[in-house]
């Protein structure tokens, strides 16, 4: 059976069991494949699309709940940016202990001497790209919501925004990694 995206919220509003039945149907397995396919597991899975519907039901209880898509596409969408937002503070512990380990295995760097050396080559390939690409990736980098760099930047919109932060990032990223210096570091020989 298909609900609409009212009886859906009404559900949701009046708890009742089947149309937290259908969501997981309906919506649980795309969202797991997701998960799954992102380097998340079934309990991520679980977790993730609980946070989900706890989200989904915030925002009806407190009336700020206005659909311009399916609810299956807004579950999805409410998940991924979960999803992102933990697989993000997940690799921020996993580079805490990877710079953990290089460090020790780098004794004659002080601490202080290699997030040197990583921030002037950060800085040295930063300041090679242009000034449209160095002023967004600014912006990005102090955190600035996507709205606000797509006005400061006087763009169209958010998503040509996004494209071209992520085509900044990229080229960035190329540049550090073709860095020797960065090989070296990454590799340990210094």
């Amino acid at each position: 059976m298909q609900y609409t995206n009212q009886e859906i919220i009404e559900g949701i509003r009046l708890h009742k069991k089947q149309i937290l039945q259908f969501l997981y149907t309906d919506v649980f397995h795309v969202i797991r494949w997701y998960i799954l396919k992102n380097h998340g597991s079934g309990d991520d899975a679980n977790d993730v699309f609980q946070d989900a519907l706890l989200v989904v039901y915030r925002k009806i209880m407190n009336q700020d709940m206005n659909l311009q898509c399916y609810m299956s596409t807004f579950l999805f969408a409410i998940t991924k940016r979960l999803w992102f937002k933990e697989l993000r503070r997940r690799r921020k512990l996993t580079y805490g202990e990877l710079k953990d380990l290089e460090i020790a295995e780098t004794e004659k760097w002080s601490d202080n001497d290699m997030e040197k050396l990583k921030l002037k080559l950060l800085q040295e390939h930063f300041n090679e790209l242009d000034e449209e690409a160095r002023k967004l990736l600014s912006l990005h980098f102090k955190n600035f919501s996507v709205p606000v760099i797509t006005k400061a930047m006087g763009y169209e919109n958010d998503r040509l925004t996004m494209e071209r932060k992520y085509r900044s990032k990229l080229r960035l990223l190329r540049k550090i990694k073709n860095d020797p210096l960065y090989r070296k570091i990454k590799e340990n020989d210094i």
